[in-house]
């Protein structure tokens, strides 16, 4: 009796982790992130502070500190339960998080992005342990299949009405839109964001219509094996709940417009066919599918770019991201990889002339992790195509076995684990998104999509509904759809879909096991280092985000309330809170260029020659010096001072500075236009003249993407110029 209430304390805990493991998960499906909420547009353009409806980058951080002390407990609970530790996936998932670790110091962007990897390697090494019992399997999957209903639900009202909106109120203020982002009318950042504002795409939290049509990709194939197998089994009820699932996923994926996973989802299906025939060589032919992907790619490059920039460009640019990444690694090769902002910069150096994106991404997975994360990334690029292999063996050497006949009645705690998992991710989303669900449509949106996801996990948990060949059959598909797809597309590298995918892979790669009655060290001890992970990040990931970003919070109010002298000294704060963030000294320098412009017009040249100087003091001290956008500021406070301060020798240190800035960018057409006015303004003419020459080549190259290349005004006046006219 004793060890049948043990047996049940266990079960119920276990039950408990699965729930807060797939709400962490699931979370960061429906509800955004950014990694800046506090100056995404000037403060002083609206009067009122706007709610974020987003996650910022504090929310993200804690989020992945939860995910390692849950990992933590899971561990400990799997253990207790007599599973056993699969010391291979835990080492190299170590190895990935420690290479994300040592990247801490080099920049914000690694700080946040690195953390968030981390937070998402933890769910998914917590997923892929949870997953080896058979009920809190049946809930992950069950719960992945549920999230169709509220994602389709929305991706309906977002093009059909949520854009239209947009659109309509853009247009009604693009004025002052085009003013707090400091653009000019028909600039090539103007153009671009009114081409992303009119695409009928449905983009989800991630903003990216290929990732989401990854993600829902992914989840479609996983629905649809579902409800075939039941379907197969007789089970026409049970196959009729996971079929409208997968008939929501696909709408999905049409709005989503994205045809790499449209043929994704059609190459995936034909490989579980093959599999159903021929089990035993399912394992090798879904890694070839990946490989094939990853050849197509290459192929295409080989082919050439169009003449055009109507022919194929999307798989062309992969190849060409693939190319600046080869370049920039065999420049700099290091155990530990470039970083993520490390490859950023290293990119535009080693871009190609005729590739007019400037990316930190190349899209994909494995370049990704390999380039940024050097051995760490080659670890977990084994651990993902690993858990594909155990996949396809999961399908394959499953043995027959008898269906369960379906539950007539639905268990009460599957009801109520329904309801907690919904409160939690879904109460998350409505306290995010409080003032777009106001209107009566979003919210009755939102409310079906709620109630949606219950009914539907509620039925898919309830014994019998399920079959472990549906749930092994459409898992293989659903990783196969991740890292097929994801040679091309950036969903591993984007925060919130990173933690999906790798969701995705684990469960599918776990394998059932008989639990052991004897206890082994791997667990308490696999335990104990996620829980010291867990500590390790509060100190250097949370807390300093927090304390920072609370600075951020403060000066954005500041500003609001017109008080720059307060504004700057809590940017001073923020500068020593995250010094490796550019973002305070950026805003510094912004505002006291404008209030050196205020003094200027005042007569008080020498306020004016103190704020310049403690521009370029904060430029000097910035931990990236170097980047590019310190580089354009530092130029810009030499030409102020030149014609402000009557100092024309700084005109001489601008240009020196911009000369440095087109050898770390060579490729930048804008930069590359703003050193030649530059010199044609200093009588350099020569020089002027052999810039502008430069940009006509520039702006031929980008013919790939017209709207990267010069406007009509500025082109007219480069080749005069260039002319020597």
């Amino acid at each position: 009796m004793t060890q049948v209430t043990q047996r049940n304390s266990q079960d119920n805990l276990l039950l408990a982790l699965t729930c807060a493991v797939i709400a962490l998960v699931l979370v960061q499906a429906v509800v955004g992130n950014a990694m800046e909420i506090h100056w995404d547009a000037d403060p002083r353009a609206s009067t009122t502070q706007a709610r974020p409806t987003v996650f910022g980058p504090t929310t993200i951080a804690w989020i992945s500190v939860l995910s390692a002390a849950l990992s933590a407990a899971v561990l400990w609970a799997h253990g207790r339960a007599g599973g056993k530790v699969n010391v291979i996936a835990c080492v190299l998932t170590a190895i990935g998080v420690v290479a994300c670790l040592l990247h801490f110091n080099d920049h914000v962007e690694d700080l946040r992005r690195g953390g968030a990897w981390i937070g998402s390697a933890m769910l998914a090494l917590s997923a892929f342990h949870l997953a080896q019992h058979e009920r809190p399997r049946r809930y992950i999957v069950a719960a992945l299949v549920a999230l169709l209903v509220p994602w389709t639900i929305d991706s309906v009202m977002y093009v059909y009405h949520e854009i239209p909106m947009t659109i309509r109120h853009f247009y009604n203020h693009e004025d002052e839109f085009l003013r707090s982002r400091g653009w000019e009318r028909g600039s090539p950042q103007h153009e671009l964001y009114i081409r992303r504002l009119e695409s009928p795409d449905a983009v989800g939290v991630i903003g990216l219509s290929n990732v989401f049509g990854s993600m829902a990709a992914a989840l479609t194939v996983l629905a649809a094996a579902a409800a075939a197998c039941s379907l197969r089994h007789g089970c026409g009820a049970r196959s009729l709940v996971a079929g409208i699932a997968a008939v929501a996923g696909l709408v999905t994926v049409c709005l989503t417009h994205s045809k790499g996973a449209a043929v994704t989802v059609a190459a995936v299906v034909a490989l579980l066919l093959f599999g159903l025939r021929w089990r035993r060589w399912l394992p090798a032919a879904a890694i070839a599918l990946v490989v094939l992907a990853f050849a197509a790619v290459l192929v295409r490059g080989a082919v050439g770019p169009p003449d055009s920039h109507t022919g194929e460009r999307s798989v062309l640019f992969r190849y060409q991201y693939w190319q600046a990444t080869t370049r920039a690694i065999a420049e700099q090769p290091t155990v530990a990889g470039l970083g993520v902002a490390g490859f950023g910069r290293a990119y535009l150096r080693h871009k190609s002339p005729l590739n007019p994106e400037e990316v930190t991404s190349a899209h994909s997975v494995f370049v990704d992790y390999i380039a940024m994360l050097g051995i760490g990334g080659l670890a977990w690029t084994g651990l993902l195509l690993a858990g594909l292999w155990q996949a396809g063996r999961n399908v394959a050497t499953d043995p027959p076995t008898q269906e369960v006949a379906a539950a007539t009645t639905i268990a009460g705690r599957d009801v109520a684990a329904a309801v907690a998992i919904a409160a939690l991710v879904f109460g998350a989303q409505f306290a995010c998104e409080f003032i777009m669900l106001l209107s009566p449509e979003s919210f009755l949106a939102w409310s079906a999509g709620v109630i949606g996801f219950i009914i539907v996990f509620s039925l898919l948990v309830t014994p019998g509904w399920l079959s472990r060949r549906g749930m092994n059959l459409g898992l293989l598909g659903a990783a196969a759809v991740m890292l097929v797809h994801n040679q091309i597309e950036m969903t591993f590298f984007q925060v919130g879909g990173a933690t999906l995918a790798m969701t995705i892979v684990a469960v599918a790669a776990a394998r059932s096991s008989e639990p052991s009655d004897r206890p082994t060290l791997a667990a308490p001890f696999a335990a104990i280092v996620c829980a010291a992970l867990a500590v390790y990040l509060i100190v250097t990931l949370a807390l300093p985000i927090t304390r920072q970003q609370q600075a951020m919070a403060s000066a954005t109010n500041q500003l609001r309330t017109h008080n720059v002298s307060a504004t700057m000294q809590t940017l001073d704060q923020a500068m020593t809170l995250l010094p490796t963030d550019p973002e305070p000294t950026e805003q510094w320098v912004r505002l006291a260029l404008q209030e050196a412009a205020k003094q200027m017009r005042s007569n008080r040249r020498d306020v004016a020659q103190q704020l310049l100087d403690g521009a370029m003091t904060r430029l000097d001290n910035s931990a990236h010096a170097d980047d590019p956008a310190i580089l354009r500021l530092r130029a810009q406070v030499h030409r102020y001072a030149a014609f402000w301060l009557r100092k024309p020798a700084r005109l001489e240190q601008a240009a020196a500075v911009m000369e440095r800035i087109i050898r770390a960018a060579p490729y930048s057409l804008q930069d590359h236009l703003r050193l030649a006015d530059l010199y044609w303004q200093m009588n350099r003419h020569d020089d002027a003249g052999r810039i502008y020459r430069r940009c006509l080549e520039l702006h031929d190259q980008s013919y790939l993407d017209p709207a990267r290349q010069l406007v009509e005004k500025d082109l007219a006046r480069v080749r005069q110029r260039a002319a020597g006219q």
